[in-house]
């Protein structure tokens, strides 16, 4: 029918280029909605095109999706139809003829009565563009976040009370692990269909994904009803570190909100808990830290060390979002070991991007499963997370450690459902815990994203207030190493389908659309809640109260902490530190093309810099070869536009290392665009190698009476120290 629209709309415009641009871009949007089908499971909204304008997101997804062959194939027919639809105009029908837009009008027509299943996936009721003019028409509740809706009666005349608070009441089920480690792994679309045992337990017939990291986590504690909260690394995330629910009816993300509107404080949020008592704490993604603004959220939730992308200097696989996950995880391994080196404990919190689509998987990886596919990409996580977790057992950095594995957000199972049963699939998120004591256990009790938090301070003995804040704990939900004797409800959103559901005290789920209409409740067998044997009950009056009163509580923002946060003057706050990789290449060779072109190696990154910073530079270079001259290297710290603030030059000969370092002290104005850079200013002759042996670029904000400074900044050293050589 698509292709239908695209020759009519071709047929009625006056001028070619008019009716090519309009078919153009029409198989431009189509295009868009099935990349963004393939990936999420749901049409795209309008209310998420502002990512069209990231540049992380048009580099990760939009330009591989346009430089597909399939979509140039689409292209070139296209333009071939709207040239045949244009000849054809020519001699039949006037050019400005109403015949067209008769028969459009008459199809939309016929389309719109046509009756389709509601339990049919919504992208067959309708077309993404369609799905856009019902929102622009305000169709959808919930845009900008749910408020107390009762627009279905069946919610009944009032909401019950709100229970979301934190809950300690349970039996504890294994022994604290009071001072340990906690390595906290985040898998990228992970979900509980990906585990053998699970889908087992679950009584479903599906292949797993991940047969290794399932066999290891056995001997764990297993969490086979993990809910997933919300659809979006962004959404999910935030649950897990802040403990409290995202937004369950879509709107704008509590982190995008929280930036905007809190500025230097920070949140009472796990990390920030665990800093307070002591503990290390850090944050390594493989993607770009600014991307959903992470980079300025994670310092915000407590996170003393921020690293992403930029931290790595070399991969196995540089893919569109970031590194591949073998490359992560050797990062990973790297900073665990730095900080099992410290006295003080350690929270390590881990992101992939491997499992993101476009995935960054080797072409020579083998597997049973389709290459470029998500299966694929989970088959190379396997033996890849599995390896990691053997080399910290091998070295003993398990010993005194917590190891959690979950995820941002579930895929989902690729079934082909309505969008109702593909929300629980998308739903069914994995929880797994190997602990010091080797304890184990299969828990079927439903736990969320959100219930994290509590679980781990409970687990490491930090749960009760802190002596330095007389603030009760702010997270929400139960821990998830305790037994409880009561049921309770629970509840989660979906994004992209536009859903919420949730779980009953009568152990029922119960599903709706975010205005409440199209609603559903499923009786589920005991201890298998996204099992395929449920069945469909009537709704009685009221029942739906408690769905609608966890989605009105997830609008609330969280409390901000006592201490105050990043960059500020306050005694109370640690600095928080980033950290950047400057040198993608490992080494460069005289015979290196580029040198030809232009003497740096690396430069034109952009850094954002806080007012009463450190900005730190080390960079180590090594010449070894045949050059009788050797060569002349330069070293620049600036800003773009602007002064050099930092400028050093060293010749090197056979044999030589040189160290550049300097120390820049920001003002009380953030440098919008700074840059590093380091070239071969003179070549010399002959054959040569350079080798990196550091190049990092570390950001440490000041805090106190160390943060006052001048307004302009200062140059607190700078040195080009050469060693070594004959």
């Amino acid at each position: 029918m698509a292709w239908l629209w695209l020759v009519l709309g071709a047929w009625a415009f006056r001028k070619f280029w008019l009716g090519l641009s309009a078919a153009l871009l029409w198989t431009a949007i189509q295009v868009a909605a099935y990349e963004h089908l393939t990936a999420l499971g749901a049409l795209p909204r309008l209310a998420n095109i502002h990512y069209l304008w990231d540049p992380m997101f048009f580099r990760g997804s939009v330009m591989p999706t346009l430089s597909a062959p399939a979509t140039l194939g689409m292209l070139g027919l296209t333009a071939v139809a709207a040239w045949i639809a244009y000849r054809l105009n020519r001699g039949r029908l006037t050019a400005g003829g109403w015949a067209p837009w008769i028969i459009g009008v008459a199809l939309a027509i016929v389309l719109g009565l046509w009756p389709i299943s509601e339990h049919a996936p919504g992208w067959r009721q309708a077309n993404a563009v369609e799905l856009g003019l019902r929102e622009l028409g305000g169709g959808l509740v919930g845009a900008g976040g749910t408020s107390e809706t009762t627009v279905d009666p069946r919610i009944g005349a009032e909401l019950p009370p709100d229970d979301t608070g934190p809950d300690l009441s349970g039996r504890l089920l294994l022994p604290r692990a009071e001072g340990k480690n906690v390595l906290l792994i985040l898998v990228e679309s992970l979900g509980g269909g990906a585990f053998p045992s699970l889908l087992e337990s679950q009584g479903l017939d599906e292949p797993g994904l991940l047969p290794q990291t399932d066999a290891l986590f056995r001997r764990g504690w297993v969490y086979s009803n993990f809910i997933s909260m919300q659809r979006q690394t962004q959404r999910g995330t935030y649950a897990l570190l802040c403990g409290r629910a995202p937004r369950l009816a879509g709107g704008l993300s509590k982190m995008t909100e929280l930036i905007k509107q809190r500025g230097e404080e920070v949140l009472d949020c796990l990390p920030e808990r665990l800093r307070r008592a002591g503990y290390q704490t850090a944050y390594l993604q493989a993607a770009h830290l600014p991307f959903s603004l992470k980079d300025q959220f994670m310092p915000k939730a407590g996170f003393e060390r921020i690293l992403g992308e930029r931290w790595f200097t070399d991969a196995h696989i540089w893919g569109k979002w970031g590194v591949d996950d073998r490359t992560f995880f050797e990062g990973a391994l790297q900073t665990v070991e730095e900080m099992d080196a410290e006295p003080q404990p350690y929270f390590l919190t881990l992101l992939n991007v491997g499992t993101h689509h476009p995935y960054a998987v080797p072409e020579d990886h083998e597997s049973s499963h389709e290459k470029h596919s998500f299966p694929w990409s989970m088959s190379y996580l396997d033996g890849q997370l599995v390896d990691f977790l053997g080399q910290l057992r091998d070295r003993g950095l398990l010993d005194d450690t917590v190891v959690v594995l979950t995820s941002d957000e579930a895929v989902g199972l690729d079934r082909g459902q309505g969008d109702a049963a593909q929300m629980l699939d998308q739903a069914w998120g994995f929880l797994g815990v190997l602990t010091p004591d080797g304890s184990s256990g299969w828990v079927t009790e439903p736990y969320a994203q959100s219930d994290l938090p509590l679980s781990l301070l409970d687990l490491l003995g930090v749960a009760s207030d802190l002596p330095d804040d007389g603030d009760s704990l702010p997270f929400s939900g139960r821990s998830a190493f305790r037994e409880y004797s009561k049921p309770r409800t629970l509840a989660f959103g979906n994004v992209f389908l536009n859903r919420v559901a949730g779980v009953g005290l009568d152990g029922r789920l119960y599903g709706c659309k975010v205005d409440a209409s199209e609603c559903t409740k499923w009786r589920v067998p005991a201890g298998k809640l996204f099992s395929d044997e449920r069945s469909e009950e009537p709704i009685a009056d009221g029942e739906l109260g408690f769905l609608f009163r966890h989605v009105q509580s997830s609008d609330r923002l969280p409390r901000s902490s006592r201490s105050q946060g990043f960059g500020s003057r306050s005694n109370g706050a640690k600095p928080i530190a980033y950290e950047f990789g400057l040198a993608r290449l490992t080494s460069i060779s005289s015979s290196d093309a580029f040198l030809s072109e232009r003497p740096w190696i690396f430069d034109g990154q952009r850094y954002t810099v806080p007012p009463r910073s450190l900005v730190e530079v080390d960079v180590q270079v090594k010449l070894t070869g045949s050059s009788p001259d050797g060569i002349r290297a330069r070293q620049e710290l600036m800003v773009a536009d602007g002064p050099v603030l930092f400028g050093e030059e060293a010749s090197l000969i056979d044999g030589q290392s040189v160290r550049f370092h300097a120390v820049y002290r920001v003002g009380e104005e953030p440098l919008r665009r700074f840059e590093c850079r380091f070239g071969v200013v003179d070549r010399g002759k002959g054959s040569w190698k350079l080798t990196f042996e550091r190049a990092r670029l570390r950001i440490t904000p000041l805090v106190g009476e160390q943060g006052a400074g001048s307004a302009d900044g200062v140059l607190v050293s700078g040195s080009a120290s050469v060693r070594g050589g004959s």
